[in-house]
């Protein structure tokens, strides 16, 4: 037998039983409220890179790990950038900024804005091997040494590519046919590159020329070379001197006939802040000596002797402008006594000694388009820009100054180097 239940009491359970879940609910709410999040793992921050010393991968491998541990704190690439950014110092820093003021692109894309350093401050390995070797020839105290080809990966790339894109019947003897898929690799390496120094149509077109060959080339460098970036930030137009020149008397062979000047105002990098420039004006070849300071009429003497002397004996003619060193007595019994007649430039007048000081504004270009972003690294730089000077077709003697001095061209790619090097033993 079952017990009616009063309808009073039955309604005052179920209102019992209603306050008893609203009850359970804000006791869950307010546990909910008490237990703290999830901890994302603490990191301590990487050491600063300067983008001089070292490379930037030690710190890009402890930032990909505390992006991946903690989303929460970097949710967009933006952030991400930014955090890198404050792990810079020095000339990357300011690097970073000039980025972010100019609103580039690289700045909302974490992977652009890396591919950009890594491409602004870590030079490509092969370029710094071939620096290493080069710069061994360049020591005071030399042994006899031998230099083995300069491999560029442009010419690995080529010979992978002619496989499916052999040359043509066309193609001039002596030269490699560049495949559709390397063209622009080429342009960028015969324009941009260390040894050619972001150089203008003419002189990127004669330089690709000795080496390679596609069809319409000219037209594809003069569209490269008109577009170039780093050339129209870095480059001034050229004048024309105003009234009649009068230029001093054609030399009849190399080195006999040369023109100095000093390229001052660098940025200090191991005392070294001037460079001592060396033209001869008959085959436009050039010598870049840094120096720590202007040097004395003596110390000057010194330069000259160990790096132009004892390559290529004595001048006939000096000419430089009026600068101490050359106006001491000192320097004019040391030309004397050479064999050397000295020329000052007129005063307030740099056109007297105008193809020194057109070597000086080619210096300082290249220099601008190489370090403008890391300064201090302008020495390691001075090598390249000498060789890319003498490497160049010069639009006075429509050859380069290696050719007017030694007769030959220095073979650029393995393709261009001959078995036999003596030609009389070849016709044998």
């Amino acid at each position: 037998m079952t017990e009616s239940l009063n309808p009073a009491e039955f309604e005052r359970m179920k209102n019992e039983i209603v306050q008893l879940h609203i009850l359970v609910d804000r006791l869950n709410t307010k546990q909910q409220a008490l237990t703290p999040p999830k901890e994302e793992p603490q990191f301590s921050l990487p050491e600063r890179w300067n983008g001089e010393v070292g490379s930037p991968d030690g710190l890009l491998a402890s930032l990909d790990m505390q992006f991946e541990c903690q989303p929460g704190r970097f949710p967009t690439a933006r952030s991400r950038v930014a955090h890198l950014t404050s792990l810079l110092s020095g000339h990357t820093q300011k690097w970073a900024a000039a980025l972010y003021n100019s609103k580039s692109p690289a700045c909302n894309d974490y992977a652009a804005f890396v591919a950009a350093l890594r491409k602004t401050f870590v030079p490509p390995s092969s370029e710094v091997g071939a620096e290493a070797r080069l710069l061994k020839l360049r020591q005071r105290k030399r042994s006899h040494r031998f230099l083995a080809h300069l491999r560029w990966p442009l010419e690995e790339a080529i010979q992978n590519a002619l496989r499916d894109d052999p040359a043509p019947p066309e193609t001039p003897a002596g030269c490699l046919y560049v495949p559709t898929s390397c063209r622009s690799e080429a342009l960028s390496w015969a324009h941009s590159s260390r040894l050619s120094g972001h150089t203008g149509f003419s002189r990127t077109l004669k330089f690709l020329q000795r080496a390679l060959w596609w069809p319409c080339m000219a037209r594809d460098i003069k569209d490269y070379t008109s577009s170039c970036d780093i050339c129209a930030r870095s480059k001034t137009p050229s004048q024309a001197p105003v009234g009649v020149l009068r230029p001093l008397p054609v030399p009849s062979r190399p080195w006999s006939h040369v023109g100095l000047d000093f390229v001052t105002g660098l940025p200090p990098v191991n005392n070294l802040n001037t460079v001592l420039t060396v033209t001869d004006r008959f085959s436009k070849a050039v010598h870049f000596i840094a120096l720590p300071g202007l040097p004395s009429a003596r110390r000057t003497a010194e330069q000259f002797l160990e790096n132009v002397v004892r390559l290529h004996g004595f001048p006939v003619d000096v000419v430089s402008d009026r600068g101490p060193q050359f106006t001491a007595q000192f320097w004019k019994v040391f030309c004397h006594l050479m064999g050397a007649s000295v020329s000052l430039s007129s005063g307030y007048h740099p056109q007297t000694n105008g193809r020194t000081e057109r070597v000086n504004q080619q210096l300082g270009r290249y220099l601008q388009c190489f370090v403008s972003a890391q300064p201090s690294q302008w020495p390691k730089y001075l090598l390249w820009a000498e060789l890319s000077h003498n490497l160049h077709t010069s639009s006075t003697t429509h050859m380069s100054p290696f050719e007017v001095c030694y007769d030959y061209q220095p073979p650029v790619f393995t393709h261009q180097e001959p078995e036999v090097a003596v030609p009389a033993a070849q016709s044998l």
